[in-house]
């Protein structure tokens, strides 16, 4: 059966950053180095004589080579100072994350782009993914941005069919990839093209 073309308009949303509040980044529970004080019992018996903290090869101080009251960081976190009700919330995140990418369709197969054509435009192509897929959506990130920045809807082709697409942007300047999504909202993970093999 012949592919579906469709030529998709310059009708690309832009997505809103991951984890971001705002628009803003939070750093706020990043991992730190932890500075012990004196009167921390984690510390050496002051009795015993004080040793110089020494750096590996990569440059990390190793916990417990330091004296009682040093002011040096030590590398890692330390119970006492783990935010537990935070980790209670990550650990939330990453079992929501799994149960929507458990529900959502798979990826989508044999997803390739046109790199032989020098134009503007960018040709991907690629075959339907397996399970309940309601449309797909192209995406794509300026090659220096961590995570994906516009994205386009395109409508799942008819049983049996296959999906050839134009977008007008320039594979020069963009990383692309293309998810299924079902009726639900559910995303599926994105694949990014390849070259079709010769």
């Amino acid at each position: 059966m012949a592919a579906e073309v469709i030529t998709v308009r310059s009708t690309a949303k832009a997505l809103p950053p991951c984890g971001s509040r705002n628009g803003a980044k939070d750093y706020n529970h990043q991992h730190q180095d932890v500075v012990k004080p004196a009167s921390h019992p984690g510390n050496k018996d002051p009795s015993l004589p004080s040793q110089e903290a020494k750096d590996d090869s990569r440059g990390n101080r190793s916990l417990g080579t330091l004296s009682a009251g040093s002011g040096e960081p030590v590398l890692g976190d330390l119970p006492e100072f783990v935010d537990f009700k935070y980790v209670a919330k990550v650990a939330r995140l990453n079992a929501a994350v799994l149960a929507t990418l458990a529900a959502s369709p798979g990826e989508p197969q044999k997803v390739t782009i046109d790199a032989q054509k020098q134009e503007n435009g960018t040709t991907l192509r690629w075959e339907p993914a397996p399970g309940k897929v309601d449309h797909y959506e192209v995406l794509w990130r300026e090659t220096t941005a961590p995570e994906w920045e516009y994205m386009d809807r395109v409508a799942s082709p008819p049983p049996g069919g296959s999906v050839a697409i134009t977008v007008p942007v320039s594979k020069d300047n963009v990383a692309f990839g293309v998810r299924a999504v079902d009726e639900t909202g559910h995303r599926g993970l994105a694949v990014v093209p390849e070259p079709p093999a010769r």
